[in-house]
């Protein structure tokens, strides 16, 4: 019987180590490869933040360009359209006649909703659906979500030596496949609601990023920019050696591994930035901080398991204990913050660095974010959408719960209010940050 998959790629942008493309090759006769850019990316949220920045944009189209080049290697072709997801994926499964949909699992409330949709209208094919870069399996421990412990101490306790000690097994490209691709015809699809693009040009074309010349570190999309970075960070640099003594900088190339970019968009895997990092443990040195950059993989992983127990309720004003909480929007204090003229100087240099780079540090998140919540008394769903538009590294479980975390809504017992000025004189003593973005001008 012959097998016609379609290869739906989301927020699993690579060909190293991605199990839904490799079972897809190996189990198809044909195959059509597509990566759909939502028309939801150009919108605005409801606080009037553009969705994707062009930060994040340019990230994205760097990322799925490195994507249709190593596909080719396999003899792949990636469809690159877009229009609606729920309109494209519905006329390419019936146009083609599809048999099986290969895709990442996502457990947010947009993309699960998607899914139900794309089910429910298509139940006569078969539905392929894989880890989307958890390191636990979720489907083996989501039976467990229901029951995950509400801080992450204890979740720790109870997962933390499950998630450090198997071996990662790493799945390589499966060039010796025998699927054949498609390239879907334009003239068959191209319409009012959906295009087939031959290349990203025109995207771009319509996105500005300068580059500040005050950023310590460029952010460049797709797997080969995000495999050099942790060759470069582990292997050439071995700044892995001294992550949890320089973790809290807040500039330079390498006081964090900045994985977080890739990691978001499935340039890269999770589970191979853990198999580097205990493969450097077995042949180069394991310290505490080596130990340090997994505790913090175990964080991003407890915050989407998290997600996975509250669901919606983790967008929820008051989050799902319901909790007393400031609801306040002042748009002269939004402004003044996003800005970085509230005054605060510590603040509003982390607030320039991130406007005007699309990345800060997690040391200058937590304290921007707790200041505009409990210094500022503003509604945290606001810092928490303009961090979602801006940063080049977002992730929704990481960001919003981290949020939901500072105001005390999720994943703890109080709120977290960082002393600003402890703050300074821990992470700025000489205010070498302030100066660099406060008083030195930008000469791009």
């Amino acid at each position: 019987m012959s097998v016609k998959s379609l290869i739906w790629f989301r927020k699993n942008l690579r060909i190293l180590d991605n199990q839904c493309l490799n079972e897809a090759l190996r189990n198809s006769n044909k195959t059509i490869a597509i990566f759909i850019i939502d028309s939801s990316f150009f919108a605005e949220t409801e606080y009037g933040f553009k969705r994707l920045s062009d930060f994040r944009l340019s990230f994205l189209y760097e990322s799925i360009e490195q994507l249709k080049t190593n596909l080719e290697l396999l003899n792949i072709h990636l469809n690159i359209i877009l229009g609606d997801s729920l309109t494209v994926l519905s006329k390419i499964i019936s146009q083609e006649n599809i048999t099986d949909l290969y895709y990442e699992k996502d457990i947010a409330a947009e993309e699960r909703l998607l899914e139900k949709e794309i089910k429910k209208t298509y139940s006569n094919i078969n539905f392929k659906k894989f880890n989307a870069n958890y390191i636990f399996k979720y489907d083996e421990i989501k039976s467990k979500v229901k029951r995950l412990q509400d801080t992450f101490t204890k979740f720790r306790k109870y997962h933390e030596q499950e998630f450090l000690e198997p071996e990662k097994a790493i799945l390589n490209p499966n060039y010796s496949h025998n699927a054949e691709s498609t390239n879907l015809d334009n003239a068959k699809y191209n319409s009012d609601d959906i295009k087939i693009l031959d290349d990203l040009k025109t995207l771009k074309n319509k996105i500005h990023v300068l580059s500040d010349t005050r950023a310590t570190f460029l952010y460049r999309g797709g797997e080969e920019a995000g495999l050099d970075r942790i060759k470069n960070y582990i292997w050439e640099q071995k700044s892995i050696k001294r992550y949890k003594r320089t973790r809290n900088g807040l500039m330079g190339r390498n006081f964090s591994s900045r994985f977080s970019a890739w990691l978001a968009n499935g340039s890269i895997s999770v589970n191979f930035v853990m198999h580097e990092i205990e493969k450097f443990e077995r042949e180069v040195l394991k310290n505490d901080s080596t130990y340090w950059l997994k505790f913090e993989l175990l964080w991003r992983e407890y915050f989407r398991l998290l997600y996975g127990k509250y669901k919606k309720s983790s967008f929820f004003l008051n989050g799902p204990h319901e909790r007393e909480i400031y609801d306040n929007l002042d748009e002269k204090i939004c402004d003044n913050w996003i800005n970085g003229k509230t005054g605060q100087p510590f603040i509003d240099a982390n607030m320039v660095c991130l406007k005007q780079t699309g990345y800060l540090s997690n040391r200058g998140r937590q304290n921007v974010v707790s200041y505009f919540i409990h210094e500022l008394k503003q509604d945290w769903r606001f810092a928490a959408s303009y961090l979602e538009s801006i940063l080049v590294d977002y992730d929704v479980f990481s960001n919003w719960l981290n949020c939901s975390y500072i105001a005390g809504l999720i994943a703890t017992e109080k709120p977290h209010k960082f002393d600003l000025k402890h703050q300074f004189e821990n992470y700025d003593p000489k205010g070498q940050f302030i100066k660099h973005w406060l008083y030195n001008e930008d000469l791009s």
